[in-house]
Order: C-alpha cells, then sequence, then structure tokens
C-alpha cells in the first residue's frame, strides 16, 4: 500500500476511536443523570405523599367553603408572584389548586391527592 493510503486510513481510525471514546463518555454521563433524575423524581413523590397524609390528618373532615378560604389565604399570602388555579367542581365534590386534587364526600374534605 501507498504511504498517502495508509495515512488516510491512519486518521480514519484515530477519528473513529475518537468518537466511539466519546459516545462511550456520553453514554457513562446520560446513564449518571437519568439515575440522579430517577432518584430525584422518587423523593418527590414520596415527599407528595408524606406531605398529603399529613394535611389529610389536619385537614380531614373540613367543608369546601372552609377549604377554599384556607386556600385562598395560603395563595395570597405565600405565592403573590405565581400564577395559581383554584378550580372548583361542586357537582364533583372536587376542588383542584394547581394539580392537587382534593375529593369531598357528604360536602367534607375526604382525600388529598398529588
Amino acid at each position: 500500500m501507498s504511504s498517502k493510503l495508509m495515512t488516510i486510513l491512519a486518521i480514519g481510525f484515530s477519528l473513529s476511536l475518537a468518537g466511539c471514546i466519546f459516545l462511550a463518555f456520553r453514554l457513562m454521563d446520560m446513564s449518571i443523570s437519568y439515575t440522579h433524575l430517577e432518584a430525584s423524581i422518587r423523593k418527590h413523590i414520596e415527599n407528595a405523599d408524606l406531605v398529603s397524609s399529613l394535611l389529610e390528618s389536619e385537614w380531614n373532615g373540613i367543608s369546601e367553603n372552609e377549604l377554599l378560604e384556607r386556600l385562598e389565604v395560603e395563595v395570597g399570602r405565600r405565592h403573590e408572584d405565581e400564577f395559581v388555579v383554584i378550580d372548583v367542581y361542586h357537582d364533583q365534590g372536587v376542588i383542584l389548586l394547581n394539580e392537587v386534587r382534593f375529593e369531598f364526600e357528604s360536602g367534607r374534605l375526604n382525600k388529598i391527592v398529588m
């Protein structure tokens, strides 16, 4: 083989090897990032469940009107700069605070779902 062909093959091989090494490191980085993200999401869900159970035990049995009053006070006090939506569905016995669902049975708070 000619010297020029050998040089081209060596350069091609070197670039291919560098690309494979880069992709291997990128794959490891993505795997680590995914693992951290998954752990963070799992912890967030556990915390949401804990807060939900604490709120349920504290607010269990209050009326829709009382809950609305409490939510409006808290939203006004804590989230003045944020956009918070409170939706009331009397026919379904549900109040939504963004994505937190307050479910009522016989006009009394029964369950909080986050």
